[in-house]
Formats: structure tokens, C-alpha cells, sequence
């Protein structure tokens, strides 16, 4: 009966461990790869292979590599690189592996002796242990980069995996003595722990620091490309003005043509003139070149692409708006808004706002959508598949609004998605 109430501890708590790696992935990782039910099946493997193994009493070693295979195979579940995913292998073992032997090392101490009377002593330490693991994973939940997908370099990847393994390795040469001094004991654990928890301090600055530089660089890329695009758009509105300047000399030319009764020339002529009015199509022409080069621009490709396009645009030249600003915030929700039309077969539409009145600029970007928004808590992410190089334009756009102490607000419903900004100047 004691035999049997023990492995019904046992497994409990090894139920409870799957909870406790299920905790632990959502400290590392911020987003599920595969399907819920596949990875559902992947922690009752664990839970199912690692129950009979923690019975029948296997070998240490077999559990090492049975808890190493079975944490990278979860990891498998969910978004990550490659490295990535041998790291926080490594470090939830090493958490397993400190776990346990804080737990030995205070059962072996005198003052915990009553413990050794009990008479289920391996159900009750596994309780313990589980413990622990739970509360080293409310302490890693203060980290909170780690969880970010970011490439980090390879030296530092294997750097961190030699500092894991040669801890584990110290360790376990140190607790295999048959008499290991109290002292001893604990100061080599507290040095591991330390060394641990340092190295994992140090990846999380890390992360958030190269995810600034993506971010930076991804910035610095949007600036020069919307920039470009700007100076191309700016040169086909002076030719535009120019060709207007000279509509007289147009018309003179038609009209000699007519008198000489040369009506095929002035046909052909019209159309070469139709045709560049056409090639220049000018949705905004506020006199701004940040502004109306990124709006034509925008505007066109979607007007091209059969989009119903409408503009309502009443801005001064001279707004007082960076440039590097105004083209990332126009810059990104049009493309947004054309990201989204594009996914609809019908009624395909773009309706941009733009006002300045009593020193407040007030964008609108209204489009059709397919009714269809992912979120990660309450924040809105990207559908797209690399989620680490897309997605953090609108984000880049919130940080700009802010530096106006503006408003970003974003609403959507009945196929209608609506960004609305207010930027105080």
C-alpha cells in the first residue's frame, strides 16, 4: 500500500513538473510554433516516459539524456533559433539539476533530519523539488528579453553552454563523495547558482540590447528608403509643374495642327500628353516633399494595384514635423493599410485624413480589412512569418507619436480597420 501511495505521489508531481516547464517555455519563449495539440503530445511524452522512468529507478544517466532530449523536443514547439533552443535547454537542466541538489544538500543537514522518518522520503523530496523549480520560474519572470527571438553572437551561445556544463560537471563531481564537507557543499552550490543566474542576467541585456539595434538599424533603412522614394516622387511633380508651365505651348502646337488640318498628328499629339498626365498622378501636393513624397508614392502603387483611393489632405508646407518622423508614420500605415486590402477580393479601399489646425496635426487611415487581428497579450503583432524583421513598424510609429506626446489609437470592426494619430506641435 506504501509502494503504491508513493507512485501516486510521484506521478502528481510529475505532473505538476510539466506545468513548471510549461512555465518555464513562457519565460523563454514569447510566441507557439506548432499546434496545441501537437504540443500537448509532447508534454504528456514527458509526462508519460519520464513517470515510468522516475519508478522503475533507471540509471543517472539515462535520466540526464531522457531530460535534456525531452526539454529540447518542447522547445521544438515553440518560435525560437536554433541556438536559442540549446541554450534554454541547457539552463532549465541546470535549473532542475540546482533544484534537486539544494534540496539533497538541506535533507542532508541535521536540522532536517525528522525528514528521514517519513516514510514515502522520495515522494516528499520530489514535492520539494518541484518547489523550487516553481519558484526559480517566478524569479526568471523578472527577466524580460529573454523570451525575445533575437540572434545573439555564436561565441557568447557557446560560451554560456561551456560555463552550464562544467558547473553541472563540478557539481556532480563534488555531491558524488561519499563525505562532502557542509561548508564546502554550500559554497560551491552558492558559486554555481550565482555563475548561473549571472550568465543568465547577461543574456537577457543582451537580448534587449541587440533587439534595439535591429530595431535602430530597421529604423535607419525605413528612413533612407522612404527618403529615396520622396526625391523620385519630388522630380515627377516638377516635371508635372513644368509640363503645366508649358500647357500654352501645348495648345499652340495643337492649334497649328488643326489649322494645317494635320488631325492624325494632333491625335498621336494628345495622347503622348494624356498619357504623361496619367504617369503623374499626384495625390497630395501640400508643397511639403516629405509628405507629398511618400503619399504619391503610396497612393499610386495602391491606386495601380485597384484600390479605391481617397485623399483629403490640408496641411501647411512648412508643419513643423521632422521629415524622418512624418515618413515613418505615413510611410508605415499605408503600407499597412495596403498589407491589409490585399489580403480581400473585394470592396478594396484606402481613405487618408491628414489636417493641421491650432498646432495639432491629425492623421486618419482608414481601410478594408478581413476582419482578421493577432494578438500576444494586448499587443498586436504581425501575420507575417518573420516576425522578428516585420512587425515593429507600428511600433516605431507609437514611439514617434509619443515623442509628440500624441495619440495613436486603433480601431476595427465590420471589415473597417481606422489608425487614427494626433500629434501636438
Amino acid at each position: 500500500m506504501s509502494l503504491i501511495l508513493n507512485n501516486v505521489v510521484l506521478l502528481l508531481t510529475n505532473l505538476f513538473e510539466m506545468y513548471i516547464m510549461h512555465r518555464f517555455m513562457c519565460v523563454f519563449f514569447s510566441k507557439r510554433k506548432a499546434g496545441l495539440k501537437t504540443t500537448i503530445a509532447v508534454y504528456f511524452a514527458r509526462f508519460a516516459i519520464g513517470s515510468a522512468i522516475m519508478i522503475c529507478g533507471t540509471y543517472p544517466i539515462v535520466n540526464i539524456v531522457f531530460s535534456l532530449v525531452s526539454l529540447f523536443l518542447i522547445t521544438l514547439c515553440y518560435e525560437a533559433v536554433f541556438s536559442k533552443r540549446i541554450v534554454i535547454t541547457i539552463v532549465i537542466y541546470m535549473c532542475m539539476f540546482l533544484a534537486e541538489t539544494v534540496v539533497s544538500l538541506c535533507m542532508q543537514n541535521r536540522n532536517f533530519g525528522a525528514f528521514h522518518k517519513i516514510e514515502n522520503i522520495s515522494a516528499m523530496i520530489s514535492i520539494f523539488i518541484e518547489i523550487v523549480l516553481w519558484l526559480i520560474t517566478l524569479l526568471l519572470g523578472k527577466f524580460r528579453n529573454i523570451k525575445k527571438n533575437v540572434p545573439l553572437p555564436k561565441t557568447f551561445t557557446i560560451a554560456m553552454i561551456i560555463v552550464f556544463l562544467i558547473s553541472l560537471y563540478m557539481e556532480m563531481l563534488i555531491f558524488q563523495q561519499k563525505y562532502v564537507n557542509d561548508s564546502i557543499a554550500a559554497i560551491s552550490l552558492i558559486c554555481v547558482l550565482s555563475l548561473n543566474f549571472v550568465m543568465i542576467y547577461l543574456y537577457d541585456s543582451l537580448s534587449g540590447m541587440f533587439e534595439e539595434r535591429t530595431k535602430a538599424e530597421l529604423v535607419q533603412r525605413e528612413k533612407v528608403y522612404y527618403h529615396k522614394q520622396s526625391e523620385i516622387l519630388q522630380k515627377s511633380y516638377d516635371k508635372l509643374k513644368h509640363f503645366r508651365h508649358d500647357m500654352k505651348n501645348h495648345i499652340f502646337a495643337i492649334n497649328e495642327m488643326i489649322n494645317n488640318n494635320e488631325i492624325n498628328k494632333v491625335r498621336n499629339y494628345i495622347s503622348n500628353v494624356t498619357e504623361k498626365i496619367e504617369n503623374t498622378e499626384m495625390f497630395s501636393q501640400t508643397g511639403n516633399v516629405a509628405i507629398d513624397g511618400i503619399i504619391n508614392y503610396k497612393l499610386s502603387k495602391a491606386y495601380n494595384m485597384g484600390i479605391k483611393v481617397n485623399v483629403d489632405i490640408a496641411v501647411p508646407a512648412n508643419i513643423k514635423i521632422d521629415d524622418d518622423d512624418i515618413v515613418i508614420i505615413l510611410g508605415n500605415l499605408l503600407d499597412n493599410a495596403i498589407e491589409a486590402v490585399e489580403k480581400i477580393k473585394k470592396d478594396k479601399y484606402i481613405s487618408i485624413n491628414f489636417k493641421y489646425d491650432r498646432k495639432c496635426a491629425f492623421i486618419n487611415v482608414i481601410n478594408s480589412f478581413d476582419n482578421v487581428v493577432n494578438f500576444i497579450g494586448d499587443k498586436m503583432v504581425t501575420r507575417k512569418k518573420n516576425g522578428s524583421a516585420h512587425g515593429i513598424g507600428l511600433e516605431n510609429v507609437q514611439n514617434i507619436v509619443e515623442k509628440y506626446d500624441g495619440i495613436l489609437d486603433l480601431e476595427y470592426e465590420n471589415k473597417k480597420f481606422v489608425t487614427s494619430i494626433i500629434l501636438y506641435l
